[in-house]
């Protein structure tokens, strides 16, 4: 099947931009031409990484139409995208070379604190705030983000909302604004949360559904986990072993 030209790309990516949205012509420009570099297999193999799928376009174009839609915004969303954060340091500096070639540059100098998502979260003077309502939740951040209002779910099994004791610190809070801007973008709808053990990625997720209404469940994984184990969960009903929908065929 022949590659869509970069006229039917343009047209496909500014029709999934809201009204209210906007993304500059010189974005869209580079990341037509990131994907036009990673469409060659080599270099996506130098780069570590896999050719830009249309899913995947979509969901940058759409990530910086809903912020600045600076070329550091930009360079965050690729990044964060693509994983290049866990890349070995050879291929994420093809990486890095490519993106400077089609424009995509972070907005900082070398030694400096840069406008990324660590910069961020390591940045002590940003005041953050949850604040919870019956059915909206407002994160104010005094920082270059701004405000963040979501609505909250109307839950059907409270009982399955989790209420952990969570202490709101600035970097946890901008982790879950961030998750939270992704979920009700609607460019998201799952997430792997990668670190060390006890670094606190199940109290996030806690808080998440706390000022989100979201239900949770657990299911437990391990390399000897089979399909059956997936998609199908043992309950005792009147002394009878009854086999039911897993969480995970629910959700």
């Amino acid at each position: 099947m022949p590659q869509p030209t970069q006229f039917c790309l343009r047209s496909i990516l500014l029709s999934s931009i809201e009204e209210q949205q906007h993304c500059p012509s010189d974005v869209l420009d580079a990341v037509l031409a990131l994907y036009q570099h990673l469409s060659n297999p080599d270099v996506a193999y130098n780069c570590g990484v896999s050719p830009l799928s249309m899913r995947n376009l979509l969901r940058i174009v759409k990530r910086v139409s809903s912020s600045s839609s600076s070329m550091s915004d930009l360079h965050d969303s690729i990044t964060s995208l693509l994983v290049a954060d866990l890349l070995p340091p050879t291929q994420r500096s093809s990486l890095e070379r490519i993106l400077h070639k089609v424009g995509v540059t972070k907005n900082d100098r070398v030694g400096e604190e840069s406008n990324s998502l660590w910069a961020k979260l390591t940045n002590s003077n940003s005041k953050k705030d949850i604040l919870i309502s019956n059915d909206e939740i407002v994160i104010s951040d005094n920082g270059s983000d701004g405000k963040f209002t979501m609505k909250r779910k109307k839950s059907n099994r409270p009982e399955l909302i989790p209420a952990p004791f969570f202490v709101d610190i600035p970097s946890h809070v901008t982790i879950i604004k961030q998750l939270l801007k992704e979920w009700t973008d609607g460019s998201e709808r799952s997430f792997l949360l990668l670190g060390n053990q006890g670094v606190g990625k199940n109290k996030i997720v806690d808080r998440i559904c706390q000022i989100a209404n979201f239900e949770r469940e657990y299911i437990q994984l391990h390399r000897d986990s089979t399909i059956g184990q997936l998609t199908l969960s043992p309950s005792l009903e009147d002394g009878r072993i009854v086999w039911k929908d897993s969480p995970l065929v629910r959700a």
